[in-house]
C-alpha cells in the first residue's frame, strides 16, 4: 500500500514553509507512516490561519500560524513528536486488537 505520504492543503507562505519543513523532517526521521497525513491550513478569526496535521478525520496536531521562522521550526518539531506518538499508538492499538 501507499506509505509515508503527506499531502498539502495550505493557503499562505508560512503554511507552505511549515509543510515543506515538516515533510523534510518526516523523511529525514524515516517515519514512513502507514496512513496518509494531510497538512491543512484553515482560515481562522480575522486574518489568522490555523494549521491542522490530520490523518483521515483525526487531528494529530494543530496551531495558529505565525510567520516567524523560529516559530515554524518549533511547530515542525512538535508536529514530528505528535506524529511519532500517533503512529506508535496506531501500532499498539492494532496489536491489542490482534490479541483477541
Amino acid at each position: 500500500g501507499l506509505r509515508g505520504i503527506v499531502v498539502e492543503n495550505t493557503l499562505t507562505k508560512p503554511g507552505r514553509d511549515f509543510y515543506r519543513q515538516y515533510v523534510s523532517a518526516y523523511n529525514f526521521k524515516k517515519i514512513n507512516g502507514e496512513k496518509i497525513l494531510e497538512v491543512k491550513e484553515l482560515l481562522a478569526q480575522g486574518s489568522n490561519t490555523q494549521i491542522q496535521l490530520k490523518s483521515a478525520d483525526e487531528v494529530i496536531f494543530q496551531f495558529f500560524v505565525n510567520p516567524r521562522s523560529d516559530y515554524i521550526d518549533q511547530m515542525v518539531d512538535y508536529a514530528i513528536q505528535y506524529t511519532n506518538i500517533y503512529f506508535r499508538n496506531q501500532k499498539k492499538n492494532r496489536n491489542l486488537i490482534k490479541k483477541y
